[in-house]
């Protein structure tokens, strides 16, 4: 679950490997919405290769981080904010900001 968090904020950040930078799209737009620096979900056609596959699992892994999480702009930064965290339900003082 931390690694593909990790994996996805190198995508973000163009820092990872370029074949996975299609697997996941980021949502853009010139407005300020509730959803900006979410990930878009594909719409999976099967469980076995759509719920379980990268693009999915990854997306929603990061549509369920806090909005600071998010918002990180160093690897090193998101790397101890993501090791403390346990999940959507999660009470740390990360999370309560």
């Amino acid at each position: 679950m931390r690694s593909v968090a990790l994996e996805t904020f190198t995508i973000l950040n163009k820092e990872g490997p370029s074949y996975l930078h299609d697997h996941v799209k980021f949502k853009d737009s010139k407005y300020n919405f509730r959803y900006t620096n979410c990930a878009e979900l594909p719409r999976p056609r099967t469980e076995r290769f759509g719920r379980n596959s990268f693009g999915y699992s990854a997306a929603s892994m990061w549509n369920s981080l806090p909005d600071t999480f998010r918002q990180c702009s160093s690897y090193n930064q998101f790397r101890s904010l993501i090791d403390q965290w346990n999940g959507p339900d999660c009470n740390c003082s990360a999370c309560a900001r």
